[in-house]
């Protein structure tokens, strides 16, 4: 039942999309079977909401919860992580909760998404959790030497970038980061960041204006508002100048 509430729920060639029927089927196996994998899917259609869903993230740490002691479930530790590290409505955070689920989906999966999840809980700190700038680097590198990931390239450039407790600032290797991350998926977070270390060159980067402007551009297109002024603000929490003198 399982599988095929994953089948209707993705659609595929001579298959309809139908959400709602999937979300049946998950509660049926889960009902029938206390299966795993059908309550992290229920569960992460609950915690998204849309798509016939009604958002209910109440239950959705239930189920994840429920996959985990059920089957030590690896995707429900990062699913619970996640919605405690970020205490969407009803749900109270947890932080130090969250880091150790995280540490067990590395532990026991080596999980990507706990990987980023945990570097960047460890690169701010707070809550309850000591800040580890060094382990945090550590963690995003692992996620881009293991996975590939575009996220963590990003991650780990923007450190490297400032330089911070027990991290060397390294620009000019935060530039191939950032370089890989827009060659491997035209990331546009690491294009804004790319455009900002060419605009102000220095530390081993040559400044180029002409295509710092480019890339500024290309990474606010088709942005809303919002968007835009989030990744601005993002920008001024880090110090960077938008304009210059």
């Amino acid at each position: 039942m399982n599988n095929l509430g994953v089948l209707l729920k993705n659609g595929a060639e001579g298959v309809e999309r139908n959400v709602g029927r999937a979300v049946d089927l998950y509660k049926r196996a889960i009902e029938k079977g206390d299966d795993s994998k059908a309550m992290h899917n229920l569960a992460s259609l609950m915690m998204a909401g849309g798509d016939e869903v009604v958002q209910d993230v109440t239950r959705a740490a239930k189920l994840f919860q429920g996959a985990i002691e059920v089957h030590d479930d690896v995707r429900s530790m990062v699913g619970l992580g996640w919605l405690l590290s970020n205490g969407p409505g009803g749900v109270d955070t947890d932080m130090v909760r969250a880091v150790e689920l995280y540490e067990r989906a590395i532990e026991k999966g080596q999980n990507v998404e706990a990987m980023r999840y945990l570097g960047s809980l460890l690169r701010d700190g707070g809550d309850g959790v000591r800040r580890d700038a060094a382990r945090a680097v550590k963690l995003f590198e692992r996620a881009v030497e293991e996975h590939g990931d575009v996220e963590a390239m990003v991650a780990l450039g923007d450190m490297l970038v400032r330089g911070t407790d027990g991290v060397r600032s390294n620009a000019g290797r935060a530039a191939r980061l950032y370089e890989r991350a827009i060659e491997t998926r035209q990331d546009r977070d690491a294009m804004l960041s790319m455009a900002v270390l060419l605009r102000d060159g220095g530390n081993g980067v040559a400044r180029d204006a002409t295509r710092a402007s480019r890339l500024f551009q290309d990474a606010m297109a088709g942005r809303n508002e919002d968007e835009v002024v989030e990744l601005l603000g993002k920008l001024v929490r880090e110090g960077v100048k938008l304009s210059r003198a």
